[in-house]
């Protein structure tokens, strides 16, 4: 194995939470450390087109990368961790819900070659 893709699609009822940048950005600070991987840069946070409005936020890890995706006008948000180290997946959802709440609605985890 090469690594694992941890993919999480979930719906959040908080539109102010899903557009805070200061929000996102602290997420991403904290998720490397949450899954035992080192940060190399600083989070990048974009704002969404106009007909697509939310925020996209990555952060590059020593391991490889975490990309979180906000979605305001569809309250919903999806986040990605590829890391050739193993990823515990129920600590980075018990992590993401004392910031967000919400509602899985797809959850999988894939061993990479």
């Amino acid at each position: 194995m090469n690594g694992q893709h941890f993919i999480l699609d979930a719906e959040c009822n908080e539109k102010e939470k899903l557009a805070d940048v200061e929000l996102v950005k602290n997420v991403l600070l904290d998720l490397p450390e949450i899954v035992n991987m080192k940060r190399l840069i600083e989070p990048i946070i974009v704002q969404g087109a106009a007909h697509n409005p939310g925020l996209t936020g990555v952060v590059v890890i020593e391991t490889s990368n975490i990309v979180l995706h906000t979605f305001t006008e569809s309250e919903k948000f999806s986040l990605d961790i590829f890391s050739v180290k193993e990823i515990d997946e129920e600590k980075v959802i018990g992590y993401l819900r004392e910031n967000f709440n919400f509602r899985i609605i797809r959850r999988n985890l894939f061993d990479r070659l």
